[in-house]
């Protein structure tokens, strides 16, 4: 699966992913929960939403791309005749 993402993924989602994972990994916040309480988890909630409609889209992107390939590839006209 994760291949299939990273082969349709563009440069600049690529990028993102990684700024994403560095975030993650990081200790530095930009809404520290020290501070600000449970609104401290809105910057890493929005970091996560992120991510997830960066994935969805290009896995959109993929089925897509991968039904015209298949569309392409195959003979329709024998069902067509029918």
């Amino acid at each position: 699966m994760f291949k299939k993402i990273w082969k349709f993924a563009t440069g600049w989602e690529k990028a993102t992913f990684f700024v994403l994972v560095l975030y993650a990994i990081s200790p530095i916040d930009l809404f520290p929960e020290a501070f600000f309480g449970p609104f401290g988890f809105a910057d890493d909630f929005g970091a996560l939403l992120l991510f997830a409609k960066m994935v969805w889209n290009i896995l959109q992107r993929a089925k897509k791309s991968e039904l015209e390939n298949a569309s392409k590839s195959q003979d329709l006209s024998p069902l067509l005749n029918k």
